[in-house]
């Protein structure tokens, strides 16, 4: 990678005093997952194979080499050494339980965020620690966009709220994502939200006016009101926003009811 910055948990590295490097020349290497394996099978009577299934079996994972930014250490004696406090400062940075965006500041990784976990191992020079590696394991096979946001209103015709709104998918990836989505309701009743190109019906009965409903992953529903059947009256119908090789535009038609979508977009990159 040919970038010296990079983001963790909206951190970013010239906060902790540290720059990519090379160690003994290692650096960005061990790349893994993000390809689609597919299984074929062999037609009978035939010279052909024939596609049964591709899928991704794992995750994308690669790794990079860190140090101490020069510019931060002239200060300091040139000491290339991370010591026991700054040691602590980075494994609180970066070795953490839960899944966060890591970014670069490089050309041609803009808008690419990888939802991840990293492991920290040091690297050791004359007993002291100079520098680290960090192996970073993706919750996907690629990175994601930056968070998108759509706002997405109705309006009354013939006394009924509707309305109809296009979303452009540009993700990376030919396929469909699961925003969260929350809709309010215009007045007592039944809301809906139907995208056209996936021909999904979303729909959840007995709102009151002013209720918010959200949806979200992993496939959660909740209400700002009480809604003594929320579960009974949702049809379990999550809205998509999704691409295909021949379009990426996606016609939501609403009833009832304002919606919120975000989402991010898978985004591919050559580490």
């Amino acid at each position: 990678m040919y970038c010296t910055n990079f983001t963790y948990a909206d951190d970013s590295s010239l906060e902790h005093g540290v720059m990519i490097c090379s160690f003994n020349g290692g650096g960005g290497e061990n790349i893994n997952g993000g390809k689609a394996e597919i299984t074929t099978v062999k037609a009978p009577n035939s010279n052909q194979w024939l596609k049964i299934n591709a899928v991704y079996n794992e995750p994308l994972s690669f790794s990079f080499e860190i140090c101490k930014n020069p510019h931060e250490t002239i200060h300091a004696n040139a000491d290339f050494a991370f010591s026991p406090e700054e040691q602590v400062d980075i494994r609180r940075w970066l070795e953490r339980k839960e899944f966060h965006y890591l970014s670069f500041d490089a050309d041609g990784m803009e808008d690419i965020y990888f939802f991840s976990q990293i492991k920290v191992t040091e690297q050791i020079s004359g007993s002291r620690i100079v520098g680290y590696r960090l192996e970073v394991l993706c919750d996907a096979p690629w990175g994601w966009s930056e968070e998108r946001v759509a706002e997405l209103f109705s309006e009354k015709q013939n006394g009924i709220e509707t309305g109809v709104v296009q979303i452009f998918d540009a993700a990376d990836e030919i396929g469909a994502v699961v925003p969260t989505v929350e809709l309010t309701a215009l007045s007592d009743g039944k809301v809906e939200i139907y995208n056209d190109s996936t021909s999904d019906s979303t729909i959840i009965k007995n709102c009151s006016a002013g209720e918010i409903i959200t949806l979200k992953k992993p496939f959660r529903i909740e209400s700002s009101m009480p809604h003594e059947h929320l579960a009974d009256d949702f049809n379990w119908v999550f809205p998509r926003i999704q691409n295909t090789n021949l379009s990426n535009q996606n016609i939501f038609e609403l009833e009832n009811c304002t919606a919120r979508l975000k989402w991010r977009e898978p985004r591919k990159a050559v580490m």
